[in-house]
């Protein structure tokens, strides 16, 4: 079995640049965000423990949560984008093959082949979803 956890909090400097006919602007804006992410999984190994192959199929789950903050771009207001908060929630489960090879000095090969489904992913929820109206970012005015 193998699990890993991971939290992430960022803050992000986007920068979008516009050429209007002859004219150019930079427009920028600074969203903040933060995720959390965990994945689990199990293999059985097929090989012999001292055989320098590990091959084994495997079944995962991954789990991710992510939010970032909305923004109102900066410098021009008559291109000025509004972007709403954003909210995401992924479920995704998976069944694969795995090889692994070691070569020597921590050096090695490894490949694996998946199929995967997304499990009811809510890539949208609460505040501000992806294609709702600016009009609904209350962080943004």
């Amino acid at each position: 079995m193998q699990a890993v956890a991971s939290y992430g909090d960022f803050e992000l400097d986007l920068d979008r640049h516009v050429r209007l006919g002859p004219s150019s602007r930079t427009l920028s804006g600074d969203p903040e965000g933060d995720g959390v992410s965990a994945e689990v999984r199990f293999d059985y190994r097929l090989t012999d423990s001292g055989s320098p192959w590990y091959t084994a199929p495997f079944v995962a789950y991954r789990h991710v949560e992510a939010d970032i903050d909305g923004y109102r771009e900066a410098e021009s207001a008559a291109n000025a984008l509004i972007v709403s908060s954003q909210d995401l929630e992924e479920r995704r489960v998976e069944l694969g093959f795995m090889a692994d090879r070691g070569l020597m000095d921590g050096y090695g090969l490894y490949a694996e082949a998946a199929l995967g489904e997304h499990l009811g992913d809510d890539r949208g929820s609460g505040r501000g979803a992806p294609g709702q109206p600016a009009e609904q970012c209350m962080e943004c005015r």
